[in-house]
């Protein structure tokens, strides 16, 4: 029995003119088709906004629990290089990658723990109470980015990305410059950010 429906109708039409037999789906193979589950993003292989919030989040998680333990544990100066330069290396590898990588990108985020842990403990010992204040701004500002990247108040253009890049690449010639103007005892050993005023302002 063909159906009454126009978009049957060509499919009986296409299938007819092929030499086929057309056969309508049953009301109860409708129902379920229509009451099944949108296709997640493991089916579909594409990340939705909220996997990118929940993922950014995790990473964060990380990034702050390896920070606490090397915090605690005042790895020092080698810690410090070891994660500032194996975060600098593996995310600049991550970024020219052309697979996702799910393992290094979480062990990107506890060298970038390891470093930031060890260099606030560093902080704390030279400006008491600056860590808190950074700790607190850096909660509220990647609260806040969430919630507008899930929102869509933000949205990822080529314009945008371009951008974010370019503050990237700037920052990180930065902080190169820093790391070797320590090693010539800039700041008292901690580069550009040991400066009387501009530490604090880099920090």
């Amino acid at each position: 029995m063909q159906s009454s429906n126009p978009v049957f109708k060509r499919g009986y039409a296409a299938l007819e003119n092929r030499g086929g037999t057309a056969v309508a789906p049953s009301t109860e193979e409708l129902n379920d088709l229509y009451n099944s589950p949108a296709a997640s993003s493991m089916r579909t292989g594409r990340m939705t906004i909220d996997d990118v919030v929940a993922r950014t989040a995790l990473l964060f998680v990380v990034l702050v629990g390896v920070g606490s333990v090397a915090w605690t544990l005042k790895l020092g100066g080698g810690a410090l290089l070891i994660g500032f330069l194996g975060a600098m290396g593996l995310g600049l590898y991550l970024s020219f990658s052309q697979k996702v990588k799910p393992g290094l990108t979480i062990t990107y985020a506890a060298l970038q723990g390891l470093a930031l842990g060890t260099l606030s403990q560093m902080y704390e010992t030279a400006y008491d109470g600056i860590v808190g204040q950074a700790l607190v701004a850096t909660i509220a500002a990647i609260a806040g980015v969430l919630w507008a990247y899930k929102s869509k108040r933000i949205r990822v253009t080529p314009k945008f990305t371009r951008v974010l890049m370019g503050a990237m690449f700037g920052y990180l010639i930065l902080a190169v410059g820093s790391l070797i103007g320590s090693f010539f005892g800039l700041g008292n050993g901690m580069g550009l950010y040991g400066l009387s005023g501009l530490g604090p302002i880099l920090a």
